[in-house]
């Protein structure tokens, strides 16, 4: 016997090879008792439709979701107003150079500027950008929204010439033209927007926090090869052998986990915003052994940008 509920019975009966299978339900033939009323199967179908539905419907949201923040703000970053991305930018510089000197000579001045401008000969398409070196020892440089780029003094002080230097900055030059910094921004506040329909708070505050800043200057290893790329390509066209830029790579590998303590060694681990730097190394192609370069400065001119924190 088969209990559908406590008083449900199955009989069976066979006639010949067939069975035929009888239900006796208590409410038969006026049975009704104080019994538990039948499973309503329809409701249970319904609500299962609904939920799937339901279900269904948040993949979906899902899908379109990841698709917008992960490809569309490349495409929406080109048409924020430069005004805009002007005045974020100087508020993230503010924020992530934490109060150090801005590193400015005479001389030092004059030799970063007559460095950008033989790299800038391989880039026409640049956008208008904003050079500064700031006193802060860990060695990296950063690009920010509407064309700012920062450089450490770490940087200048440890790189081994010149060549180093202006491989870095080929490289931030490309996440500049490509607009990453305004792409990530984007896509920041874009989830923020989401979380904030979800949950209720508000996502005014993009770009107001440590984290809200170390995830707009958090570049995709596609954006950092794209970067990259675009660095071999403007050193090339400008006469600039890019084995500086791979040397340089080199040494930020083997520096990895040797940042200083306190506020400027969480800020440099905050802000590894160069993934994947082994296999990127092995992509940049130096030239031939045997081309030689003209030198992008002389060697008073290299000296005094090094000078330029003193």
């Amino acid at each position: 016997m088969w209990r559908i509920h406590n008083s449900t019975r199955c009989v069976f009966s066979a006639t010949g090879a067939v069975a035929d299978l009888h239900f006796e339900m208590p409410w038969h033939n006026g049975e009704m008792h104080d019994q538990e009323s039948p499973v309503d199967f329809t409701s249970r179908k319904a609500a299962t439709r609904a939920g799937l539905w339901f279900t269904g419907g948040i993949a979906v949201l899902a899908g379109a979701a990841y698709f917008t923040i992960n490809f569309a703000p490349q495409h929406f970053a080109k048409f924020l107003p430069d005004t805009w991305t002007q005045k974020m930018g100087d508020r993230l510089e503010v924020e992530l150079v934490q109060g150090a000197r801005t590193c400015t000579t005479g001389a030092g001045d004059a030799a970063l500027s007559t460095l950008v401008a033989r790299v800038t000969q391989g880039a026409p398409d640049l956008p208008p950008l904003r050079i500064r070196v700031y006193d802060i020892p860990v060695m990296n440089a950063w690009t920010l929204p509407g064309g700012h780029i920062v450089v450490t003094r770490g940087l200048i002080t440890k790189a081994g010439d010149a060549n180093e230097v202006a491989g870095v900055l080929a490289h931030e030059m490309g996440h500049a033209t490509h607009h990453d910094p305004e792409a990530q921004l984007v896509r920041i506040t874009g989830v923020q927007i989401l979380l904030g329909v979800v949950s209720g708070i508000s996502g005014s505050n993009s770009g107001g926090s440590a984290s809200s800043l170390a995830a707009i200057m958090q570049s995709s290893q596609d954006a950092e090869r794209a970067a990259d790329a675009y660095a071999a390509a403007t050193l090339t066209a400008a006469g600039i052998n890019p084995l500086g830029l791979k040397t340089f790579f080199e040494k930020m590998l083997a520096e990895d986990g040797t940042a200083p303590n306190g506020a400027l060694g969480k800020l440099n681990n905050l802000f590894s915003t160069h993934p994947g730097t082994e296999s990127r190394i092995k992509l940049i192609i130096p030239w031939p052994v045997g081309k030689v370069q003209k030198p992008i400065l002389t060697d008073a001119q290299w000296q005094d940008l090094r000078r330029v924190c003193r």
